[in-house]
């Protein structure tokens, strides 16, 4: 019975946490945007300097949560736009290893000076592998024909026929934007469509309500899986035997951090059952380094949005994507624990 009690209590605990942590975060990403204006966004980032686009690129990332409805679109926009290839890599890193949410969950989970060392880390990272993917060339194996990024002094070149190719369709040259979302990934970006044409900012009183509405918007179609994972992490910390998981996780070794990883790309769906569950794993005993891995690994590649950049990314661009996240999240796993 004390049992029961206790699950229910952690149930209703970090129901609360999450949204109080959701909320605010949308509505202050969602003003940024607006303030911002698409526009703005693609001719700022278009400059032919490697180092500003790199920094560029990194700090729009780190503000836009990757999630496929507004991130995917975001990537196809910058593409089409022709920014530079390294802009365009450190924003797709960044998203989903530096963003507002991540930070949160890592500094709810590990806590504030853990986060703060993990976005020291995942921003040299970013700019270094960004650096490697626009160096090799990797744009070839971008879905979009025509691309030639602005500052580049060579004709983006092709990859051979059949080369890296997915089962993903070649996104069309007219392709919009918003319309990146294949028959793949339409479960994870339902709702998404075309923009209207952007108008000017109106004014933080003005536009505070639409942020609060689309705050709304984008929390309605996440309540279910968000439900599931606080669910699955109150019934992972009431039923499962403590020790059962820690026996195998409890430690930071050479093979615990791979095999955590690996196990946090099917477990976290959505990024938003990362902490409840990574709460709950925590509490049977899982080590702070594997639990580290499996957030990180999880929320940097979650099947969704894995299955929606197949439709933009040949498999080799899409592999050097997930090696990239896979060694962040061991690497983080392996150096995180030195911070608490």
């Amino acid at each position: 019975m004390e049992r029961t009690i206790a699950t229910a209590m952690l149930f209703g605990t970090l129901l609360v946490t999450l949204v109080a942590l959701f909320i605010p975060i949308t509505i202050g990403i969602s003003l940024a945007q607006r303030w911002v204006g698409p526009e703005r966004l693609q001719r700022w980032l278009g400059g032919s300097n490697l180092a500003v686009a790199l920094a560029k690129g990194t700090m729009l990332g780190a503000i836009t949560p990757f999630c496929g409805c507004s991130t995917v679109p975001l990537l196809l926009g910058l593409v089409k736009a022709n920014v530079r290839f390294a802009a365009v890599a450190a924003f797709m890193l960044a998203s989903p290893l530096l963003n507002p949410y991540i930070l949160g969950v890592v500094a709810l989970l590990f806590g504030v000076r853990t986060a703060g060392f993990y976005a020291v880390v995942a921003v040299g990272a970013t700019l270094a592998i960004a650096m490697l993917w626009e160096a090799l060339r990797l744009d070839r194996y971008l879905k979009v024909p025509g691309y030639r990024p602005l500052g580049s002094d060579r004709p983006r070149m092709l990859a051979p026929a059949g080369a890296g190719a997915s089962t993903g369709a070649r996104l069309d040259e007219t392709s919009a934007p918003g319309s990146s979302c294949g028959s793949d990934g339409a479960d994870a970006c339902s709702g998404a469509t075309d923009a209207p044409a952007s108008t000017a900012w109106r004014g933080l009183r003005a536009e505070l309500p639409d942020a609060w509405q689309a705050s709304l918007g984008l929390l309605r179609p996440m309540v279910k899986p968000l439900l599931l994972g606080v669910a699955i992490g109150a019934v992972i910390y009431g039923a499962v035997p403590h020790g059962a998981l820690a026996s195998l996780l409890g430690e930071t070794t050479w093979y615990t951090l791979p095999l955590a990883a690996v196990l946090g790309l099917p477990l976290y769906l959505r990024g938003e059952t990362a902490f409840p569950i990574g709460a709950a794993l925590l509490a049977t005993g899982v080590g702070a380094g594997p639990m580290f891995a499996m957030v990180i690994a999880g929320m940097g590649a979650s099947i969704p949005e894995v299955t929606l950049l197949s439709g933009i990314f040949e498999r080799r661009l899409l592999g050097a994507f997930l090696a990239s996240v896979f060694a962040m999240a061991i690497i983080g796993g392996a150096l995180i624990p030195l911070t608490l």
